[in-house]
């Protein structure tokens, strides 16, 4: 299989630390053990990963970004007191983040350059699963030829969120710009379809497209429905350019029926349908978010770097028919 940028191997290239904005706090983060390991190969397995602990000291410290249900992933219905950056006083005084992603792969070559893979991964964060209820990010399985590409059926994070996060965490960014805005950043059931890259006077490109869905989901309360929940399905195009001096990415990613929310690293789930009656919501639709990002680096010589991105979200569900979408993120 020709060698390509994926979502593994950038987590090696994160720096340690990851800046939030926190009311009158001193900035103070602490790298106690970041080191990136290189992947170890034993036989046909494969075993990659980092962990990390970053001690942040500050000023009535916020609980920062939760994610506790499906239904919440921002901790918006059931937020931390006080609110993120928002007035009173927590009376915290430090706060501790503890990081682990490891990927276990296993792969067969054969003599007609045919090969088959599988692969795992986990994320945790302090204790926890770092997006709610999904231990495992990856967990796929798929054939390859140097010829036709790529095809893996199974669990992915999605381009959207792992390749942006690849760029933005280096610049202490990945907050604002990787976790930010409408799309989903995990797909409970996919497929995904990588070309080979092909060889241009310029440089090289290739070009992949996945397609998930996900568990139909009902709300808390099933007496409150009056519309049946959707069958929630989305699409993923992922494009990318290298040559020696620019790596350039385009993602597009478009949805119907998942659940909205403005935490584009959360799970794709399934909308609860129409709990607001016909009256309330004679128009309603099933909900749709797309995504349009453009980033890249641009590798000046070996002291200097550029990164930069361009990106627009936006978010649709029942509403007048003049208003039927609204930006959730345009940078």
């Amino acid at each position: 299989m020709p060698a390509r940028h994926d979502e593994t191997k950038p987590l090696l290239r994160e720096t340690a630390v990851n800046t939030h904005a926190v009311s009158r706090s001193l900035a103070v983060a602490a790298l106690l053990l970041a080191a990136p390991a290189p992947a170890a190969e034993y036989g046909p397995f494969e075993i990659v990963g980092f962990l990390k602990n970053e001690y942040s000291l500050c000023d009535n410290c916020s609980a920062g970004i939760v994610n506790p249900t499906a239904y919440d992933p921002r901790g918006v219905l059931s937020p931390p007191v006080p609110m993120v950056n928002q007035g009173g006083d927590s009376e915290g005084t430090g706060r501790n983040l503890f990081l682990v992603d490891l990927s276990l792969g296993v792969s067969h070559e054969f003599d007609n350059a045919f090969k088959i893979e599988a692969r795992t991964s986990g994320r945790m964060r302090n204790s926890d699963a770092d997006i709610y209820d999904n231990w495992m990010t990856d967990l796929y399985a798929g054939v390859s030829h140097p010829t036709y590409g790529s095809l893996q059926v199974g669990k992915f994070r999605s381009r959207t969120w792992s390749r942006s996060d690849s760029f933005a965490y280096p610049l202490g960014l990945s907050s604002p710009w990787a976790e930010s805005g409408a799309g989903y950043g995990l797909y409970p059931e996919a497929v995904r379809y990588a070309t080979r890259e092909f060889e241009m006077p310029v440089g090289k490109i290739r070009f992949e497209g996945s397609y998930g869905q996900a568990d139909t989901r009902y709300p808390l309360n099933r007496d409150s429905l009056v519309e049946e929940p959707p069958d929630p399905w989305l699409y993923e195009v992922f494009v990318q350019f290298s040559n020696e001096k620019n790596l350039v990415e385009l993602i597009y990613q478009s949805s119907e029926g998942g659940r909205q929310s403005s935490f584009s690293k959360g799970a794709f789930y399934g909308a609860q349908g129409n709990t607001n009656g016909f009256e309330s919501s004679p128009e309603y639709e099933e909900p749709s978010e797309s995504v349009l990002i453009l980033q890249g680096t641009y590798y000046m010589n070996e002291r200097w770097r550029f990164t930069y991105g361009v990106s627009s979200a936006a978010s649709g569900r029942a509403r007048p028919s003049s208003a039927t979408t609204a930006p959730c993120r345009q940078s």
